[in-house]
Parts: C-alpha cells; structure tokens; sequence
C-alpha cells in the first residue's frame, strides 16, 4: 500500500513540475522535441534535466515550454553509429543551451557530439518548425 502511495504521490509531483514549464495557453508556448536523432551528423537525443537552473521532470520525448529565453540542460544518448566512439566513460558537464524559444515552433534539440575533442561538444537546435495548421 504504502507503494502506491508513494508512486502515485511522485506521479502527481511530476506532473506539476512538467506542468509548471508550459503557459496554460498553449498558442504562448513552444515545443520541444529531444528523443529524434541524427546518428550521421553525431546529432543525439538528450533528455532535459534542467530549464533555466531549477531541475525539472518532463517527458523525455519531448515538452511544450513557454515561449521566451530559456536555458536547458540534461543527459545525452550517445548514438555512435556514424561517428567515432570514444573508450571509456565519457561524463562530462556541458554548457546550457540558452535559446529564445517562439511561440508556435517546435525546437528539436539534441547532443552535438561530431567533434574529435569532448570540451566541444554542446546541446544545439538543429532544427525549427513553424506551427502545423
């Protein structure tokens, strides 16, 4: 029982941090995508951990975000299949991405890895898209 509790609590805390990132108006908010990749440009996938310093829960396939200046940081997949892997465990803090986020666009987000040296490497938008509709 106790369990439950617990899980059902952590769900409802999750919910309203993710929540409490995103205007209730959704025309006042951008959409982030962070779970696409592209292996052949080192582009990853990250999940977001962190927007303007306070730790968030969102969802790691992505997030609607108010619109405005934003700083967001997380945890990269690494996807070598194209670009070279390095040995051993690479952990390594990286810079926020700060980005003036448009309402109606959706930012896909993700982990710039093509550099041969790791102090290079960075979270970037590598792509934009207009609003559907």
């Amino acid at each position: 029982m106790k369990r439950i509790l617990l899980g059902s609590m952590l769900s409802v805390l999750a919910f309203s941090l993710a929540a409490s990132t995103a205007s209730e108006d959704p025309a006042s908010n951008a959409r982030i995508v962070t779970m696409n990749s592209k292996p052949a440009q080192c582009l990853s996938a990250v999940q977001i951990w962190r927007v303007d310093g306070e730790r968030v829960y969102v969802h790691r396939n992505g997030f609607d975000i108010e619109a405005g200046r934003h700083s967001l940081n997380g945890r990269a997949f690494l996807d070598t299949s194209y670009c070279r892997p390095l040995h051993g465990r690479v952990s390594q803090e990286v810079p926020d991405l700060e980005v003036e986020f448009e309402a109606g666009k959706t930012y896909y987000i993700g982990f710039d890895h093509s550099s041969r040296n790791v102090n290079d490497w960075r979270l970037v938008v590598w792509k934009v898209e207009p609003e559907e509709g």
